[in-house]
């Protein structure tokens, strides 16, 4: 899916975010934290550049990229991607 849809939409469209995490989360289950990380990485320079650090839309991503720091004993960088994951919710309620 990520293939065609960066054929489709381009690299660094926001429109691949979704394929980007999803297959980020699938690598992580499967003990691929490298290659996990690099794509949360990707998908969350993309939304930063095309939506804005503050987007909503990168809460699922920060907190599953804290999964796969708690997974890989970085804990510190665990805690400060929950927390802004944890503001960003936070600011979009009422």
């Amino acid at each position: 899916a990520l293939d065609i849809d960066e054929k489709r939409f381009g690299k660094d469209s926001p429109d691949i975010v979704t394929d980007l995490n999803n297959l980020a989360t699938v690598y992580s289950y499967q003990n691929k934290y490298a290659d996990s990380e690099a794509l949360y990485r990707r998908a969350v320079d993309i939304t930063e550049k095309t939506s804005g650090p503050d987007s909503p839309n990168l809460i699922m991503i920060l907190s599953n990229m804290s999964d796969l720091c708690e997974k890989t004993s970085r804990k510190d960088e665990a805690k400060s991607l929950l927390a802004r994951a944890k503001r960003l919710y936070e600011s979009r309620l009422p």
